[in-house]
């Protein structure tokens, strides 16, 4: 089965167990009454982040960075040839899946799971399709220059992309299901931004990121709490 046709079931199942749940809630004594916010039935109990349905590039230059400087530091690349090994690229791309990991856990708890005040548990899947920031000095940043690495075109701006998956994890049905929210930037734009923003793991900048992408599924996830219109898919 696609991928395509796997998220088209989720979305019905969505659609089936939003109704069920907010439906549930509705009083007996009016067929017109609004459906219960399901912001005010749930609190965020946990939030996962999944890597296993990525489709765009995945690079952070910060993180890698610091990968390769510890790996030098604790003697674990004896030479420079080592950095091109299978072994290495897995380590890091581990190293850099952990940190982003841990930067969108703690941005979607600050700005998402302060909006749920219910007594129910809910737990939220955030599927990253992409995430990809360069270097501020990097050159096709400061020069606008198309980059092909291993046959892919490269984003033109550094970005984000990720849905989510909010489930009730008691009846096993979905609460919510955004397929993707994008956020992007040029690095000149990210440079203003950021204060006051907590820090979560090492990159700042992916810090940022997360932290607009998080605010714009928060109001999409407000826009549609109470059965409004879905107004991105991507």
């Amino acid at each position: 089965m696609s991928k395509f046709s796997i998220k088209f079931i989720r979305l019905l199942l969505v659609l089936t167990g939003v109704s069920f749940i907010l439906t549930s809630c509705e009083t007996t004594t009016s067929t017109t009454a609004p459906r219960e916010n399901y912001f005010d039935i749930y609190y965020l109990d946990s939030v996962v982040v999944d890597f296993t349905e990525i489709t765009g590039p995945m690079h952070v230059a910060e993180i890698e960075t610091n990968f390769r400087k510890a790996s030098l530091a604790n003697g674990t690349l004896a030479n420079v040839g080592q950095r091109f090994s299978g072994t290495y690229r897995n380590a890091r791309d581990q190293y850099l899946n952990d940190q982003i990991a841990i930067a969108i856990k703690g941005q979607v708890k600050n700005e998402i799971g302060k909006m749920f005040k219910g007594t129910k548990p809910a737990v939220m899947k955030v599927v990253v399709d992409s995430v990809f920031i360069r270097s501020r000095g990097n050159l096709a940043s400061l020069t606008g220059t198309t980059v092909i690495r291993d046959g892919v075109r490269m984003p033109d701006k550094n970005q984000l992309i990720a849905g989510i998956e909010l489930v009730d994890p008691i009846v096993g049905l979905p609460i919510d299901l955004i397929l993707k929210a994008k956020t992007e930037a040029e690095n000149s734009v990210v440079l203003f931004n950021g204060g006051g923003i907590e820090q979560f793991g090492q990159s700042k900048r992916v810090n940022q990121f997360a932290n607009n992408w998080a605010k714009i599924v928060a109001q999409e996830m407000q826009r549609t709490a109470t059965g409004g219109n879905r107004s991105i898919y991507y």
